[in-house]
C-alpha cells in the first residue's frame, strides 16, 4: 500500500487566484512558477504575504474535499512554521480530511522520506522532478490556470479523483 501526501497551495487551496485578487492582477493561464518571467511579480510580492493573516485565512478552495476518494497519510505544505496552525485551521474549516500537516520551508523530498511517504501530489514542476529523481513518485496536479506541464506524463492529473486510477496502475505494475 502506498503512503500518499498532498500539497495544499494550488492543489487544494486557490493560492494563485487569491494572489491575483490581492494584488489586482489578471488571472491568466500561465506558468505560475516562472519567477523570472510573466509571474515575477508573484516572486517579488510573495514575502509580504507571510504576515497577512487574512490572506491565508480567507484563501479560496481549489479542489473540493469530496474529490479526495483515496486514503492519504498527511499534507506536506511549503509555508513557514508560524503559519502551520493557520493552515491546519483552514483545512478543517473547509472540510478536508483530518490528517497531520507537515509544514516545511525546505526540501519536500527529505520530508517525504522522514515521514515514510511514497507519493506526493503537488503542482510545482521542480518539486515533482526532485521527488522522481529521489526515487519516489510525484504526481503533478494541474490547476486550470497552469500552462507548464507535460501533456504526455501519465502522472499528471487535473482532478484529484484521477489519483485512484494511477494507484491502480501502480499496484498492477508492482
Amino acid at each position: 500500500m502506498y503512503k500518499i501526501a498532498l500539497d495544499v497551495d494550488d492543489v487544494l487551496a486557490a493560492f494563485y487566484p487569491e494572489v491575483c485578487k490581492r494584488f489586482g492582477m489578471p488571472e491568466v493561464k500561465t506558468n505560475i512558477w516562472d519567477g523570472k518571467g510573466t509571474c515575477k511579480w508573484i516572486a517579488d510580492k510573495f514575502p509580504n504575504l507571510y504576515y497577512e493573516k487574512e490572506f491565508w485565512e480567507n484563501m479560496g478552495v481549489l479542489s473540493n474535499p469530496l474529490s479526495i476518494t483515496f486514503d492519504f497519510e498527511c499534507y506536506i505544505t511549503s509555508i513557514p512554521d508560524f503559519l502551520c496552525e493557520m493552515r491546519v485551521e483552514w483545512l478543517k474549516r473547509h472540510g478536508f480530511p483530518d490528517k497531520p500537516v507537515v509544514c516545511t520551508n525546505d526540501n519536500k523530498l527529505q520530508r517525504m522520506k522522514e515521514e515514510g511517504i511514497d507519493i506526493l501530489i503537488d503542482d510545482k514542476p521542480s518539486t515533482i522532478k526532485e521527488v522522481r529523481e529521489g526515487g519516489l513518485i510525484g504526481i503533478q496536479f494541474i490547476p486550470y490556470y497552469m500552462s507548464n506541464y507535460n501533456e504526455r506524463d501519465p502522472f499528471s492529473i487535473r482532478h484529484l479523483s484521477e489519483v485512484n486510477q494511477i494507484i491502480e496502475e501502480l499496484n498492477y505494475v508492482n
